[in-house]
């Protein structure tokens, strides 16, 4: 796993968010989807259900606020990165 990027994302029903651009490469190539952070901690409470908090990486941590500076996204981006490869 990669996680090549970020993509300030505005929204008319809610507001701006940032979608992280993953890239799942294995041997029939490299496929590319687009998360918001929710998305892959809603992925992480659900893997923990099922195998256990125990048995996953340790998940990055929420930031109420500021989570829209470039060096934090490229902070946190690192750390997803970490914990899906984990």
């Amino acid at each position: 796993f990669n996680i090549a990027g970020t993509v300030p994302v505005a929204s008319a029903n809610e507001k701006a968010f940032t979608v992280y651009i993953i890239e799942m490469t294995n041997a029939n190539g490299t496929l590319t989807i687009l998360k918001r952070y929710r998305q892959l901690l809603a992925l992480h409470h659900r893997l923990e259900e099922i195998y256990g908090s125990h048995a996953l990486p340790k998940f990055p941590g929420k930031k109420i606020f500021g989570n829209t500076d470039e060096k934090f996204l490229q902070k946190r981006a690192r750390q997803l990165s970490e914990y899906l490869d984990g």
